[in-house]
């Protein structure tokens, strides 16, 4: 199955180009800024690179999110227009699960961190394993030392992503043994694997939706600093 996996939610997002589970390549974008320009082009000329149609795409898979608004919407538009033009499959991926699935053959239990700016992350924890990923916890937007006390401490997940260094006081608070990993948020490959393994659920472009977990500034006003419950399944 040849796929075209798209990542606008990150700061190193870009585009993937796989068949069969094979990464074909990567055209990797590192400005979010610059997402909207430059994402067309970048799919444009990684096909032109695998001598590929866009007609020959069997499967679209899109991060929704979470990331920033801007990033989340220009992905979703993108996977949208192309699977409703031209009837391709598509499916959304989160990106906190593919940003843990990357991490899969280190340790099976990860927390995917992503800094969320204003004093906040967006994260959760993954089980993953071989073809397996499966959510511990719920994805949420929230203060690092409010989610970090809520888990138990035998959990001893990998943290991994952008939101562990400005973190990392916390997190070793949380465990003096904490396990820390990369602290980038690249997720191309992962994003790619996760759409074969989950091709079956793919759908139209309609259903396609956003993982914003955070409500915009114009639909809310509320403290950075609220509460949250959390529902750990060991």
């Amino acid at each position: 199955m040849k796929t075209l996996g798209i990542d606008t939610t990150t700061k190193n997002g870009g585009v993937v180009l796989g068949s069969g589970g094979v990464n074909l390549g990567i055209k990797s974008l590192d400005n979010p800024r610059e997402y909207a320009d430059q994402i067309i082009p970048a799919i444009e000329n990684l096909l032109a690179q695998n001598r590929l149609r866009l007609q020959e795409i069997e499967l679209i898979a899109v991060a929704n999110g979470p990331g920033g608004f801007t990033g989340v919407r220009v992905g979703l538009a993108v996977a949208k227009a192309i699977s409703q033009s031209l009837k391709i499959p598509s499916i959304g991926i989160s990106t906190l699960e593919a940003l843990a699935y990357r991490f899969r053959e280190t340790t099976p239990l990860i927390a995917p961190m992503i800094d969320a700016q204003r004093g906040q992350v967006y994260a959760a924890i993954y089980r993953c394993a071989g073809d397996e990923s499966v959510l511990r916890s719920p994805e949420v937007l929230v203060v690092p030392e409010v989610w970090l006390e809520s888990l138990p401490e035998r959990t001893s997940p990998l943290f991994v992503g952008t939101g562990t260094a400005p973190y990392s006081e916390e997190i070793f608070c949380y465990s003096s043994e904490a396990q820390v990993g990369p602290s980038d948020d690249c997720i191309l490959d992962s994003l790619l694997q996760l759409a074969n393994m989950k091709s079956s659920k793919a759908a139209t472009a309609t259903e396609l939706v956003a993982n914003y977990i955070r409500p915009s500034d114009a639909e809310v006003g509320s403290t950075a600093r609220s509460s949250v419950t959390m529902e750990y399944e060991d």
